[in-house]
């Protein structure tokens, strides 16, 4: 681990931002442009992102210097690192907008562009990987405690949320960024944190980290008593399990009676996820050599002769979902293989392969950038260095939601973590 989160974990230290900042600066650049970054002065009217980032830390640290958070001392090491990196993908998402007829400094989707940002570089900062995935998580949902009040959700809303990060680490960063700004309605965005926390405690998520883990537990005997392999148990749970948050069953039963019309047919289709170079196809082949295989870059060296031409991508992704189509309709196991780094490219096959009822798996190849830029310098097709930073910079990190199972694999080709565990452990 770096040095210095090595020692803040180790002693439970603060976190002080100007120190913070110098020693991540190296591994995660963004955190120097963040006094070049406005804010709108509606909300923000304490100045650029490095001035509220700073308000926010000593906010959080004050509040744990008072004992006014539960958390241990692992927590609130996450939650001090959350709060320096939660809105570190300010400086590439703040745009201006029209809203309500007047400009606006606004920063789109910047928590999710956060949380994707520090997927990678994270393990250049020597976090183990159950730690990135943690503070990952409270950067993407730093701002849904608010909305969840905002929008009077359900209990099944906080459920869901609970899935992605934990309620009293979110409510100790949200407290923290109410309070470390300036705007007229503060008082009311603290409202909307503490209202938040209740109704975390109503919905079972403030002390329980996981209430679906009865219906998991339930659906789960009822699915293997019905003689599901895994793979089929796995779909018809997480089916349900989606069902439930949507609000759209409410029993483990409906779960188990949706899964007859699941079991008309079945086949299996696995992604790959990762940029260039970090060893997606040979996986494949190790692992995968029943499941028949549709690589793009297979697909454009037969149709442009150069794997690297981007000519005719349009025509390509049409001919690569029609074959996809022709695997699902003969129920045959297939590899989609590819970066799918963003999840306008993963979505449209995913919904493909869930109308024909396929089991979907998404593999995450999830290492240091160091390790893919140094195999892509050895590759007989190397990728201009350039593309490899656009990749980081643009991918989208994938949560549950978005296929049955997600397998996180190292460079090393290890599987270390996979969400199965979900199931299996409730």
């Amino acid at each position: 681990m770096h040095p210095y989160l090595q020692k803040l974990k180790k002693e439970d230290a603060p976190l002080r931002f100007d120190e913070g900042r110098s020693a991540l600066l190296e591994t995660l650049p963004l955190l120097g442009r963040l006094e070049a970054t406005e804010q709108d002065p509606l909300w923000h009217a304490e100045g650029d992102v490095a001035i509220h980032t700073r308000m926010v830390l000593e906010e959080l640290e004050a509040a744990l210097a008072r004992g006014e958070h539960d958390l241990d001392a692992r927590a609130r090491f996450l939650v001090r690192v959350a709060t320096l990196l939660h809105d570190i993908a300010k400086p590439v998402t703040t745009t201006r907008r029209i809203k309500e007829g007047k400009e606006r400094v606004v920063a789109p989707r910047h928590a999710e562009r956060g949380a994707s940002y520090l997927a990678y570089r994270g393990l250049d900062l020597g976090l183990p990987r159950e730690d990135l995935f943690e503070i990952m998580g409270l950067v993407r949902h730093h701002h849904d405690p608010k909305f969840l009040i905002i929008k009077d959700r359900p209990a099944r809303a906080y459920w869901k949320l609970a899935r992605g990060a934990g309620a009293r680490a979110l409510h100790a960063l949200e407290m923290a960024d109410m309070r470390g700004r300036v705007c007229e309605d503060r008082q009311e965005q603290i409202d909307f944190i503490e209202l938040f926390a209740l109704g975390a405690k109503e919905a079972g998520t403030w002390t329980e980290p996981l209430p679906q883990r009865d219906f998991l537990a339930r659906t789960r005997e009822l699915v293997l008593e019905a003689g599901m392999d895994d793979d089929r148990a796995e779909r018809a749970i997480m089916e349900g399990l989606w069902s439930l948050e949507a609000g759209e069953i409410f029993t483990p039963e409906e779960a188990m009676a949706r899964s007859y019309a699941l079991n008309e047919r079945f086949c299996r289709v696995v992604m790959t996820m990762g940029p260039s170079g970090c060893g997606k196809s040979t996986w494949v082949e190790q692992h995968l050599p029943e499941h028949g295989v549709i690589a793009l870059d297979g697909l454009r060296e037969e149709l442009t002769g150069e794997a690297s031409d981007q000519s005719k991508n349009l025509e390509i992704a049409h001919l690569a979902r029609e074959r996809l189509k022709e695997h699902l309709r003969r129920e045959e196991d297939v590899v989609w293989d590819a970066t799918n780094l963003r999840r306008e490219f993963r979505a449209p096959i995913t919904g493909i392969s869930r109308d024909y009822k396929a089991h979907v798996t998404l593999v995450l190849f999830h290492m240091s950038p160091s390790v893919f830029f140094e195999r892509n310098r050895s590759r007989s097709r190397k990728v201009p260095a350039a593309i490899l930073e656009r990749q980081l910079d643009g991918l989208n990190w994938p949560e549950l939601g978005e296929a049955h199972r997600l397998i996180v694999v190292d460079e090393q080709g290890r599987v270390v973590s996979d969400s199965r565990n979900l199931w299996l452990e409730a």
